[in-house]
C-alpha cells in the first residue's frame, strides 16, 4: 500500500523531532551534568531513574559519560521506548532498563524503588498537575534518595498547590535538589 500525504509528513515531522531532542540533549547535558556531579546526582552505585525519557538521548549520554551508571528510563510513550530500545540493542549497551510507566496515575514499578536519583529533565512543564509525580516518586523511593528537576521554560513551569518555598527555585538556569 502506497503511503499517503499525510502519513509521510508524519514520518518526516517525527524524524526531524527525533533530531531536535537529540541535538537538545547533546547541547546541554555537559552543562546539566556539571550540576547534577556537583549535587551528587552520581554518587551511589543504585540506578537512576531518567523519568520522561522519551527517546532516550540524554539517557545515551549519560551512559556515555559516565560508563557504570545504572539507568532505568521511563516514559509513558511506548513509541519512545521502542526507539530507545532499538538503539540499546544495535548498540549492545548494557545497564540501560527501558520501563513504561505513567507516573502520576499509575502505581510506580518495583525497579523505582532500587533508584537513588531522579533526573526530571524537560518533564514537568508538560504535566497538568506535576504533585502527582513528585508525590509518587517521594512515596516510592528509598529514604535519602535525590529528585532533581530541570525545566527550560521556568515561566510556563507551575505547581499546584502552591509553595512558596518551591516557587523561589523557579530562576532561569537554576537546578533544585529535592531529598527525600
Amino acid at each position: 500500500m502506497k503511503e499517503t500525504f499525510f502519513q509521510s509528513f508524519s514520518n518526516d515531522l517525527s524524524k526531524a523531532w527525533r533530531n531536535v531532542l537529540e541535538l537538545q540533549a547533546e547541547y546541554f547535558s555537559p552543562k546539566v551534568n556539571k550540576y547534577f556531579s556537583n549535587y551528587g546526582m552520581f554518587e551511589s552505585s543504585s540506578p537512576l531513574l531518567d523519568l520522561g525519557c522519551g527517546i532516550g538521548a540524554y539517557s545515551l549520554l549519560l551512559k556515555k559519560q559516565f560508563p557504570s551508571l545504572k539507568i532505568i528510563a521511563a516514559d509513558a510513550n511506548d513509541d519512545f521506548l521502542k526507539i530507545l530500545s532499538d538503539k540499546i540493542t544495535e548498540k549492545k549497551i548494557p545497564d540501560i532498563e527501558t520501563v513504561h510507566w505513567k507516573a502520576g496515575h499509575e502505581p510506580a514499578p518495583n525497579i523505582v524503588k532500587e533508584c537513588s536519583a531522579v533526573a526530571l529533565r524537560l518533564v514537568l512543564q508538560h504535566i497538568k498537575e506535576p504533585i502527582n509525580i513528585l508525590s509518587t516518586l517521594k512515596n516510592n523511593l528509598k529514604s535519602g534518595s535525590k529528585i532533581f528537576i530541570i525545566e527550560e521554560d521556568d515561566g510556563y513551569f507551575q505547581i499546584y498547590p502552591e509553595n512558596s518555598g518551591f516557587q523561589k527555585y523557579l530562576n532561569p538556569g537554576e537546578i533544585m535538589r529535592i531529598t527525600t
